[in-house]
């Protein structure tokens, strides 16, 4: 952090992060409700699911 910079913005509205992904070179986006049973899932289990 820099001190006394007060114009931080650390979260961003999804369609500005998939604008900003897209001038990055990304193609594919996968997204999903993070809730507290996707929270609570086990890492294999994620990642089947998002593979």
């Amino acid at each position: 952090m820099i001190k006394g910079d007060n114009n931080r913005k650390y979260l961003s509205p999804l369609p500005q992060k998939i604008e900003k992904l897209e001038t990055m070179g990304v193609d594919r986006l996968f997204v999903t409700e993070f809730d507290k049973k996707f929270a609570s899932a086990h890492q294999l289990i994620l990642y089947k699911i998002l593979l």
